[in-house]
């Protein structure tokens, strides 16, 4: 049995690989599937194995998750945990199949997804390896914009466009990213019910009302943040890159920024000398050189970072290192 853990507060990321027969498996899920997803996980072949990464923030519960074929459950016995969330699986590679106790049930392709009741019984069938991401939202963030949940569920959904594509989208940044704040978390719980509610409804009504009190625009901003916080070592980094990523216009992320009181330029160039400033300061750097450190951070032309560091933080990038030296002795 092959398999490793790490758990921090509000995020574990788990990966297992044992034959489905040994008796280590079956403790696995026992202890992780029945106990804490509140799953049966029921392999198809004679190995299972799976890559977990999940992100629990106020009122949402992310994770992307890669499979081997197999069933995921929500028994009779399982459903005493009182959680009654809707789920949304969305599929990114293999397939699947979506099953319910009213006897529906949903195929599911690359690109689609589905709503799920997580208070009734139901399964999830992998039936090759997979690669989906995953979503619980409290009923209460939905039930305002759907008169009946239940006929909103189990119907597949293409995600290729609209506010699913971004929804997806932004639960990749979030899951990949573990310095979440709460308070950021709390907002981005807040992105993530206005969007799902738009794709749960097809309302372009909704869309309009929530756009206007600025759930999805606040949302696009807030993963065009974290994309380019991952990418500021990139040279071709450019509003036009950012863009193309989030299939939006140039125009489009400016007055993003706009509307934030700042500019697409001024926040890159501040994460940026940011992140200099922290490479600077650690200690395990110290060995590497101030280009090396400034080139790390995204800039190619270290008079120019010399001479906004200092604009920035009234002091060399020589002297913050050497302030952040350890005193002998």
């Amino acid at each position: 049995m092959d398999a490793a853990l790490q758990q921090r507060e509000g995020a574990i990321d788990l990966r297992i690989r044992a034959p489905a027969t040994d008796g280590c498996f079956d403790n696995w899920r026992e202890a992780f599937g029945r106990t804490f997803l509140r799953l049966d996980v029921e392999p198809s072949g004679t190995v299972f194995s799976t890559d977990i990464s999940l992100r629990a923030l106020p009122g949402l519960g992310l994770g992307s998750i890669t499979t081997s074929a197999c069933s995921l459950t929500r028994t009779q016995d399982l459903l005493t945990d009182g959680q009654d969330d809707i789920g949304l699986v969305a599929l990114l590679r293999g397939r699947g199949r979506a099953r319910d106790r009213k006897g529906r049930d949903v195929d599911l392709r690359p690109g689609e997804a589905v709503f799920l009741r997580n208070g009734t019984e139901g399964a999830v069938d992998y039936t090759d390896d997979t690669q989906h991401l995953c979503f619980t939202i409290p009923q209460q963030a939905l039930a305002p914009f759907i008169s009946d949940l239940d006929a909103a569920c189990m119907r597949a959904i293409n995600a290729e466009s609209g506010p699913l594509a971004l929804l997806l989208r932004y639960a990749q940044i979030v899951v990949a990213d573990d310095g979440v704040t709460r308070e950021a978390g709390a907002a981005i719980a807040r992105h993530v019910h206005d969007l799902a509610a738009m794709v749960m409804t097809g309302s372009p009504e909704l869309a309009m009302a929530l756009v206007d009190r600025g759930g999805r625009a606040a949302a696009r901003l807030a993963a065009i943040k974290a994309d380019i916080v991952s990418r500021l070592s990139d040279s071709t980094l450019s509003v036009t890159t950012v863009a193309a990523r989030f299939a939006i216009t140039p125009r489009y992320v400016a007055r993003l920024f706009e509307q934030d009181g700042t500019t697409f330029t001024a926040f890159v160039l501040e994460q940026r000398l940011s992140r200099a400033r922290s490479l600077l300061m650690d200690p395990n750097k110290s060995g590497q050189s101030i280009s090396t450190l400034a080139l790390a951070s995204g800039f190619g032309d270290i008079s120019y970072f010399n001479k906004r560091f200092r604009q920035r933080y009234s002091a060399t990038p020589s002297d913050i290192r050497e302030a952040a030296r350890p005193e002998d002795g």
